[in-house]
């Protein structure tokens, strides 16, 4: 296969959290159009490598850049192009689901109608979209969550765990999304336990084995 330009380059770098190396000379790349799997146990690195990425977490050691941003300086200019989801939906409980995607969209500065478009794409419309948040079911927050950051639009995005309380139809409806991302030009970055699922998806395989990760 061959690669778009390489929009992450992560060169020999240490995290250091508590004293403990989340990551221990960590390398890892991402390439324009990609999906990218990184797969491994809990406390592997793969939370740790997805924020470093993201600019959320600085780093000891080695080197990283982000569409050619270095990471050791300000990391906030890197978040034009990167969306991260992690493990908190970061949505509004007392909202209804419209009143978030709204708030969502003014933030971005993205057209309320894409952000709608993506809430339906993930199954998320007609009376839901009038329930409050609070109200939904773990697997209706998520979904909603992952519409607001695919929204987005983002050259890159990092998913963190993204299949976790999703049903069967929200797994299918967040690959298709992953795809057709993808298929824009746009770069995917998945660290999931659902291995099986994103293996016939992604382009390219990382295992996380003690704060390293192993291109496969």
């Amino acid at each position: 296969m061959t690669y778009g330009r390489q929009v992450v380059k992560v060169e020999e770098v240490t995290v250091l959290l508590g004293g403990f190396p989340a990551l221990a000379r960590c390398s890892f790349d991402v390439y324009e159009g990609e999906i990218v799997l990184i797969a491994g146990s809990n406390g592997s690195g793969k939370t740790t490598l997805l924020k470093l990425c993201a600019g959320v977490c600085g780093f000891r050691e080695g080197s990283a850049k982000v569409y050619g941003i270095d990471l050791r300086g300000s990391r906030a200019e890197i978040r034009r192009y990167v969306g991260y989801v992690g493990h908190a939906t970061l949505l509004y409980n007392e909202l209804t689901v419209t009143e978030n995607l709204k708030f969502i969209a003014s933030c971005l500065d993205i057209p309320k109608d894409r952000a709608f478009s993506y809430a339906e794409e993930f199954g998320i419309s007609g009376p839901l979209l009038s329930q409050l948040v609070g109200t939904l079911s773990a697997g209706q927050r998520k979904r909603v969550s992952l519409a607001s950051a695919f929204s987005r639009e983002c050259e890159l995005l990092l998913l963190d765990e993204p299949h976790a309380s999703l049903d069967q139809d929200g797994k299918e409806l967040l690959e298709m999304a992953s795809v057709r991302f993808k298929e824009l030009g746009k770069s995917v970055v998945v660290a999931s336990h659902e291995f099986e699922r994103m293996l016939a998806l992604s382009d390219r395989r990382y295992r996380m084995e003690s704060g390293q990760a192993f291109c496969e």
